[in-house]
Order: structure tokens, then C-alpha cells, then sequence
């Protein structure tokens, strides 16, 4: 018997499954957590390379409910533009994060929390007027390591590490709506 192949388009998505399986398995659950929705905006600094980053960020607020001493869990994905200018070139950045952040209370004060955070960065550079044509676009997968603190939900600041070749730092404010 001939063996067939599926369509490239086809195997693509197939490879998309479990990931699109899990993020719905995550949205459906409300007895793991009482969960809430917030989303925000974003924009601060990206240090190597140099690039002033703005975006948006959704967020998932999770209560556990199985593990008391947990507390909050956030898992937020965010997207961000950087723009950017190194060597005498101009470069555009298209940064994709998933974080999970697990905040604490500090002391007695109210509404001030403090976090640390991890997840996965994707970053899609793009260099204009780059004179190898080949090689003026690229992307790379890598970890995000940080912490950050949050007044009252609504204002923040992360500042986290990129290991591997996504950037190897990034401050960035943001403002939540929502949760």
C-alpha cells in the first residue's frame, strides 16, 4: 500500500493540538480555581539588544483552592513592538511572553505585592535595510526569569532576565484593567 502524507498546513496545525488542548483545559477548569480575567498595557526598555518596547497583556488570576498556602497564581501571556536601533541599523521586535507570576503580600501594607515571575519569550527580529538578504530576520525561543511589584492590582513593574537569545534584559511597566 502507497503511503500518504498529510498536507504541510495540516501537520502544522496537528503540532498546535496539545498546546491549543491544554490553554482549553486551562480555561475550563473553575474548580481548580476561582479564576478572574484582567488585561492590560505594557511599554518599557529591552537592554541588548536596545529597543523601547510597547504592547498589551492579558491575565489570569487563579485562587487555589488545593494547595491553601499557594494563594494568587497569574499566568499572563503578553505581546510586544520594540523598536530599535544598533549598529547603525533599524530593527523592529516582536516579543510574545507567557509568565506565571505567584504574588505576596508585603508587611501590612495593603495593596502592595511583590512577585517573581518565569515563563517562555519568543522574539522575531526584523533589520531594515540589512544588505544580506538572507539573514534580516530572525527569531528565537528562550526563558524569562524576573520578579516585579504590583500596587493594588492596577500599576506595576517586571523586570526580568532572557535566557537564551530573546534579550538579556527588559524593564517594563504596565497597567492593569480588569481582575
Amino acid at each position: 500500500m502507497p503511503r500518504t502524507t498529510l498536507p504541510r498546513r495540516l501537520r502544522l496545525a496537528l503540532r498546535g493540538l496539545p498546546a491549543a488542548a491544554f490553554g482549553l483545559a486551562l480555561l475550563a477548569t473553575p474548580n481548580v480555581a476561582q479564576a478572574q480575567w484582567g488585561f492590560g498595557l505594557r511599554g518599557g526598555l529591552n537592554m541588548t539588544p536596545d529597543a523601547i518596547q510597547f504592547g498589551g497583556h492579558a491575565q489570569r488570576w487563579l485562587e487555589s483552592e488545593s494547595l491553601p498556602g499557594l494563594g494568587r497564581l497569574a499566568i499572563e501571556p503578553s505581546f510586544e513592538i520594540g523598536l530599535g536601533t544598533e549598529g547603525g541599523g533599524d530593527y523592529t521586535t516582536i516579543r510574545v511572553n507567557g509568565n506565571v507570576m505567584l504574588p505576596f503580600a508585603v508587611g501590612e501594607t495593603d495593596g502592595v505585592r511583590i512577585h517573581p515571575l518565569a515563563g517562555l519569550g519568543f522574539t522575531r527580529w526584523s533589520i531594515a535595510d540589512c544588505p544580506f538578504s538572507g539573514l534580516c530576520s530572525f527569531s528565537n525561543v528562550g526563558l524569562n526569569l524576573g520578579g516585579g511589584v504590583t500596587f493594588k492590582q492596577r500599576f506595576g513593574v517586571d523586570a526580568y532576565i532572557g535566557l537564551g537569545s530573546i534579550g538579556d534584559f527588559a524593564l517594563m511597566g504596565k497597567v492593569n484593567f480588569g481582575s
